[in-house]
């Protein structure tokens, strides 16, 4: 039997609650470049952290008025290092 591992501290559970509702507060806008299987995983975590997702992988959709604005204002983009298709690359690459 597997020895259970202890539980943490008040001190970690509060810091860990203000670290979340930091993030809940803050909203960021996070551009993903996923593979299709990890899209609606990624996306749902993401929502419930608090962030506001885009799972956007065309460039051609990421192109226009409405896309740049979204690059533009988007906090972080992540880019799956298992994304394997050369136009997600292309997508990761003009997301900057």
């Amino acid at each position: 039997m597997k020895a259970r591992p202890a539980a943490p501290s008040s001190e970690v559970v509060e810091r860990a609650a203000a670290l979340v509702g930091a993030l809940r507060a803050r909203a960021p806008r996070i551009h993903c470049i996923t593979n299709g299987v990890a899209q609606a995983f990624t996306a749902n975590v993401l929502l419930a952290a608090g962030a506001v997702p885009s799972m956007t992988t065309s460039p051609e959709a990421r192109r226009g008025e409405a896309a740049g604005c979204w690059n533009a204002g988007s906090d972080c983009t992540v880019v799956a290092i298992t994304v394997s298709s050369a136009r997600a690359w292309r997508s990761g690459r003009a997301a900057g």
